[in-house]
């Protein structure tokens, strides 16, 4: 009875055996594939993480460039602004001072006018 049990022992454990190795080669290529999928995972990982990285660095740099579009936007519009006031300023000097020429010299045209007249009336006097 011993060797009866110890037989039928040893074909379960035999049975075992190949029923493991079975199991061993049946989930090996599985085994393959998920380790192959861990690396893809962990190198997808790598890659998204230098991408968010990237996206980061690239939105603190929009939000620079933006701030300073701003910034320089309000400058320039306070110089412009300064210079549309300025040019104002100047072509109402140079509208007003053209006003004034011209009327200087209406009126030194005038003095001229009765100056040749004035002379004119004394040559003539001075002729009788």
């Amino acid at each position: 009875m011993k060797n009866t049990l110890d037989n039928k022992v040893d074909k379960m454990n035999d049975t075992f055996k190949r029923d493991y190795e079975k199991f061993r080669e049946d989930t090996k290529k599985k085994q393959q594939d998920f380790e192959s999928k861990i690396e893809t995972d962990n190198k997808a990982s790598k890659t998204i993480k230098k991408n968010n990285r990237q996206i980061d660095k690239l939105k603190r740099d929009l939000e620079s460039l933006t701030v300073k579009r701003a910034q320089n936007e309000n400058e320039w519009r306070a110089k412009n602004e300064a210079l549309e006031s300025q040019k104002s300023k100047l072509l109402t000097q140079y509208n007003d001072l053209k006003k004034r020429m011209a009327s200087f010299r209406n009126e030194e045209a005038k003095r001229l006018k009765e100056l040749a007249k004035n002379s004119k009336g004394c040559t003539d006097r001075l002729k009788i």
